[in-house]
């Protein structure tokens, strides 16, 4: 996507700290990465102002231009389309509370508020933001009621980015997730308590070996 590239940042600091597997990013939500920071500055107004649902009468997310690229669909005819549209992840997080891999689903997909609060937003394309990326990956939300009351939040790093770190129990719920889709719960918390504690890992073909025992 870059309209340029750079050989030698693959190689650049190779084999001297700080290690880039310690710049690793994690996918909170299941959505596109760049719906990501508009989620999340969606998030942060839902959990600090409890706006129902029903009084939002307009949203307005800023953002670069790869996320209007790839991710303004707003009539989502699938799932997984679903998880492309900025209108649509929007729209969820204000709802719910959430985007994540058990929230985008058919039902949530025609549901009629969602719906309606992805018809009341509007994609701008914020040329300061632009400029940033994609060093950074900035987006801001403003959501006005029909009291007209209007509330705000940006962000410049999308939550499980190395600068904008998630927590232990964060990974651990996505963890707990994704894994009954595959494992049973006692499997699962069996897998999550050894990577919890590798550097007490004697052998690491255990718990690989584990993993593929399950799955047999």
């Amino acid at each position: 996507m870059a309209p340029s590239f750079d050989l030698d940042r693959i190689t650049s600091g190779l084999g001297r700290y700080p290690y880039k597997i310690e710049e690793n990013s994690f996918k909170i939500h299941a959505s596109c990465r760049h719906t990501h920071p508009a989620v999340d500055a969606a998030l942060a107004i839902r959990v600090a102002e409890r706006i129902p649902a029903g009084d939002i009468d307009r949203i307005i997310v800023r953002t670069y231009k790869t996320a209007l690229q790839i991710a303004a669909s707003y009539h989502p005819s699938s799932t997984y389309a679903a998880k492309f549209s900025l209108p649509f992840c929007v729209a969820l997080a204000l709802k719910t509370g959430s985007c994540g891999h058990e929230d985008i689903t058919g039902a949530s997909l025609e549901d009629d508020e969602i719906r309606r609060l992805m018809s009341k937003v509007e994609l701008v394309l914020d040329e300061e933001l632009d400029a940033r990326h994609p060093v950074l990956w900035p987006a801001i939300v403003e959501v006005t009621t029909r009291q007209r009351r209007v509330y705000r939040s940006a962000t410049d790093h999308p939550r499980g980015d190395p600068e904008n770190p998630p927590s232990k129990d964060e990974l651990i719920s996505k963890f707990r997730t994704l894994s009954r889709c595959s494992w049973e719960e006692n499997e699962a918390i069996d897998i999550e308590k050894t990577v919890l504690s590798l550097e007490k890992l004697a052998d690491m073909t255990k718990l690989f070996g584990s993993i593929l025992a399950m799955e047999a």
